[in-house]
């Protein structure tokens, strides 16, 4: 890319140059002063002294004439001279215009000189050419360049510059402000035509060596990328969004994709303010930027309404993809506490992932379906509206059980680690999930439990341990209340929720069902009864633990 920089700048140039001698071959030649349209007059040309006048002698028949002598040839007239004050040049910068010899009224000489020498150079400042013309008005000739007055004649002035009148001395200074203002503006033409060639070289300087520094950095950059063994993952927070493969893959791709697109951007820009410095190519500007920019928004315009809808279906569901993946590791760092959320109890944190992936799945394709079609109305979105109805209803079951565990799990009315009996299930709540409980078992077996299943089965609730259940055999000739009261005092001190039932009676035993939960530790209830009723003296049978 720099080495395109030195031949675009060689035609640049080249045709800046040819433009600016086209122009200097139309340029307006100097004219000769004329006087009131006619030829031009010359400076120097001399008034000729008028010819002596011979008067006719007229005779008479009569009388012998006269003698009559011719009359004396009459000099011709010339003006007095006017007392020249000082001759001062009116300048345009350095450049000499005319010169001023008296004053006039109560201007002096210099203060006619300054006058005219700063219209002049307000004149110049304007960059563009002005009809030069004279108005003569009684006495006095006014020289005006446009309509901008530069200076005021009188007979005085013509007298002293040695003028045959007063029209061919404003004449001629009228010429000489035309002279003056055409070579002034051809000069200040000229050096802006060189300060803009030498601006040029130096944006083209420029340009190169910021090309040369964007490749360089470019390729320093990738190198980096290759040598480096590791790249840092994207994060927000604890979540990481980009893997570091993902990364380096990125970095790499936007590296190699912007860089030419900077170095022609660079170009670009260099030749359209080379072109705006140059009055001959500045009309051009426009043009070249049309012609880039005009297409190049067409084409993005066309390529955009000439994608495929598969394509934009590709990009929607990588861009789904990227969200439902965001969400389920954001939701999966608060379950392991990475992120605390004081809204959100660590349980709940995988329920409400799945809770909003489905959600934004169901309305991507709710949305798909206008994609399609693009309308809200016609037949495609009819079906999709149909299919989701049709999934809807295949999957009550499946929505109803996510409704009750909705309750279950918000509401928290089976906290995770107590103990619970639902129908012929038993065990500790190990966890409670949208769809199911999951339960351990006697055996250390997870048992999960559909909650569905506790809509047409009871659960009981045994807190936070297990109710065990004894069967004790005793002397049926025993006080009967002595004996359920030591029982029952039995298992109040190792637990709690204490029942004892006599549930038989007879001439050879009376049989009792004991139950209670034990507190943390304490779960050996048949030697605890055993104990009891030999300290109570009063004789038993047998103690057998029954399944709860």
């Amino acid at each position: 890319m720099p080495r395109l920089v030195a031949p675009l700048a060689l035609i640049l140039l080249g045709l800046v140059a040819t433009a600016h001698a086209t122009q200097a071959t139309q340029a307006t030649q100097p004219t000769q002063p004329m006087v009131d349209g006619g030829p031009p007059v010359d400076a120097a040309e001399q008034v000729e002294a008028p010819k002596p006048v011979e008067r006719p002698v007229k005779r008479r028949a009569e009388p012998p004439a006269p003698i009559v002598t011719p009359p004396t040839p009459v000099a011709p007239v010339v003006p007095a001279k006017a007392t020249i004050e000082r001759e001062t040049p009116v300048r345009i910068g350095d450049r000499r215009i005319f010169v001023v010899r008296v004053g006039r009224g109560s201007t002096s000489v210099e203060g006619r000189v300054r006058l005219a020498s700063r219209a002049l150079e307000l004149l110049a400042d304007e960059d563009k050419a002005f009809d030069v013309h004279v108005e003569k008005k009684a006495d006095v000739a006014v020289v005006y360049a446009g309509t901008t007055p530069v200076i005021q004649l009188s007979s005085d002035d013509a007298v002293a510059a040695g003028d045959s009148t007063l029209d061919v001395h404003a004449d001629a200074i009228a010429a000489a402000v035309r002279s003056g203002l055409e070579n002034e503006l051809r000069r200040r033409h000229t050096a802006h035509l060189v300060f803009s060639f030498s601006l040029v070289v130096l944006m083209g300087l420029f340009v190169f060596l910021v090309l040369r520094g964007l490749r360089r950095g470019a390729r320093r950059a990738a190198d980096l990328l290759r040598e480096k063994e590791t790249i840092p993952a994207l994060r927000i927070g604890n979540v990481e969004v980009l893997t570091p493969a993902t990364v380096r893959l990125a970095l790499s791709t936007s590296i190699g994709v912007a860089t030419p697109l900077v170095q022609l951007a660079l170009v670009y820009a260099w030749i359209l303010g080379a072109l705006s410095l140059f009055p001959s190519t500045a009309g051009l500007v426009g043009k070249v930027s049309g012609y880039v920019l005009v297409p190049l928004g067409t084409f993005m315009a066309r390529t955009g309404s000439a994608l495929p809808v598969l394509v934009l279906l590709l990009l929607a569901a990588f861009a789904l993809v990227m969200v439902l993946r965001f969400v389920g590791v954001f939701f999966d760092s608060v379950h392991k506490g990475e992120i605390e959320l004081h809204w959100l109890p660590v349980t709940a944190a995988r329920p409400v992932s799945i809770v909003l992936r489905i959600g934004l799945v169901a309305m991507s394709l709710l949305a798909v379906a206008p994609l399609l079609s693009g309308s809200d109305h016609g037949a495609l979105p009819t079906i999709g509206m149909v299919l989701v109805a049709s999934l809807g209803l295949a999957s009550t079951p499946v929505l109803a059980n996510f409704s009750a565990g909705v309750g279950a799990l918000f509401l928290r009315r089976l906290p995770v680690g107590d103990f619970v009996e639902i129908g012929v299930h038993s065990g500790r709540i190990r966890e409670v999930t949208l769809f199911e409980l999951r339960l351990e078992d006697k055996a250390g077996n997870e048992l999960r439990v559909p909650h569905l299943y506790l809509l047409i089965h009871p659960a009981r609730h045994l807190g936070d341990a297990p109710a065990s259940r004894y069967e004790v055999t005793v002397d049926p000739k025993a006080p009967q209340g002595k004996v359920r009261k030591t029982l029952g005092d039995a298992v109040r001190r190792q637990g709690h929720t204490v029942f004892v039932e006599l549930v038989e009676i007879d001439a050879e035993k009376a049989r009792y069902v004991v139950s209670g939960a034990a507190l943390p530790g304490e779960d050996d209830f048949a030697s605890a009864l055993a104990d009891a009723l030999t300290r109570e003296g009063l004789a038993f049978g047998r103690i057998r633990k029954l399944d709860t």
